[in-house]
């Protein structure tokens, strides 16, 4: 039998009221000694206790919450902000609340989510290993699951972006611009949205007529250090523009650009991916894909609640909202009368001011990563 507050208050020798006004953090709570209040707390969670939301749950099985769970951590709150808008939103406008749960402990949270009588979940997880686990327990309990990254799982529906047909309108957009040698700037693939951003990027080229050129490519964690290399490449194999997986990959290009003497947007024209709210004002405004969170929010609670598919799978499970171009000042047409760069550039980082560069070893730059790249050793969520 599930744990009442009348054990709780048996337990901690104090009547049921005080039980409630302590356990729902009642105002009137904080005219009980410390040690009470303690007491009660430790004894609830000892005793494994939930409480439910209101009588209709006890009758119905169900509250009107949605779960949403993901790594709530100082920087992914950051990441999530705009996702968890458009869920909040739309949950509030169906007359639903949100409770966020930790992916850390999914045994845990899945216990805390059936004990709270919630049946409708929200995963925002990216590890695969994560995503698994959730639609495990998703199917034991019999819970509604929708996920907002990477792909669907085990009958589970994903909303997401086309990652693929977002970067393919990237490199087609430089290319109308006569651009003509577009490098990538990627990270290793170890998520699906890197390795579909990069397999777009080949296929934009393909649709503009452009062969892929390998010396124009890395997927690295790395980034200074490889476009450093390619702004030293001689003048006919530079790269007039560079196309980058995420919006802080493309503020970093520019930062390493210009610090190499090169002027943006002239020089160099830089495409990046998220529509960071930074990116307006990044050193030259960045052009950008919008990757609709908030939208994607408010889908991904429709499904869930009203059961509406407002969008028509592109296949079994993938609900694909639409990519937007913002076409910001780093894109600009190739100009051939500007000079392809600054004498004397190296592909070295430039010395602290005042202070002679130290002599440094020779060293190996990390291999140049095709489309299919297996490394796994790190690139963070789509900015």
């Amino acid at each position: 039998m599930p744990v009442t507050i009348h054990d709780i208050a048996r337990l901690a020798h104090v009547d049921k009221s005080t039980v409630s006004m302590t356990l729902r953090n009642h105002p009137n709570a904080r005219n009980l000694r410390a040690e009470t209040r303690e007491r009660i707390r430790k004894i609830a969670r000892e005793l494994g206790y939930q409480s439910n939301t209101s009588a209709v749950s006890i009758r119905t099985g169900q509250v009107n919450t949605v779960a949403v769970i993901g790594e709530f951590g100082k920087e992914r709150m950051i990441l999530y902000s705009v996702n968890l808008a458009g869920i909040i939103l739309e949950a509030s406008r169906l007359n639903f609340g949100i409770k966020l749960f930790s992916d850390l402990d999914l045994k845990q949270t899945f216990a805390a989510v059936n004990a709270n009588r919630i049946r409708h979940v929200i995963s925002m997880s990216v590890e695969k290993k994560k995503r698994e686990e959730t639609a495990g327990y998703a199917r034991k309990l019999g819970l509604d699951l929708v996920y907002i990254y990477e792909h669907p799982h085990e009958g589970y529906p994903c909303v997401t972006i086309d990652n693929a047909e977002a970067a393919s309108q990237a490199v087609r957009h430089l290319a109308s611009l006569g651009h003509r040698r577009i490098a990538l700037a990627c990270v290793p693939h170890c998520f699906h949205y890197i390795e579909e951003r990069h397999k777009g990027y080949l296929r934009g080229l393909e649709e503009s007529g452009l062969p892929p050129d390998p010396d124009l490519i890395f997927c690295s964690d790395d980034t200074e250090t490889h476009i450093r290399r390619l702004l030293a490449l001689p003048a006919r194999k530079r790269p007039s523009a560079v196309f980058a997986i995420g919006d802080n990959l493309a503020m970093l290009t520019e930062k390493t650009a210009v610090q190499a003497g090169f002027r943006l947007p002239d020089d160099l024209s830089v495409f990046g991916f998220g529509n960071d709210p930074a990116g307006k004002y990044a050193l030259s405004s960045l052009s950008t894909i919008e990757e609709c969170f908030e939208l994607r929010g408010r889908i991904a609670v429709k499904m869930l609640i009203e059961k509406k598919y407002e969008l028509s799978p592109a296949r079994p499970g993938f609900y694909l909202v639409p990519p937007k171009l913002v076409i910001r000042e780093s894109t600009v047409p190739w100009n051939r009368s500007t000079p392809a760069a600054p004498r004397g550039i190296s592909s070295r980082p430039p010395a602290p001011s005042g202070r002679p560069r130290p002599k440094l070893p020779t060293m190996r730059t990390a291999t140049t990563a095709g489309p299919n790249s297996n490394k796994n050793n790190g690139a963070g969520f789509p900015t």
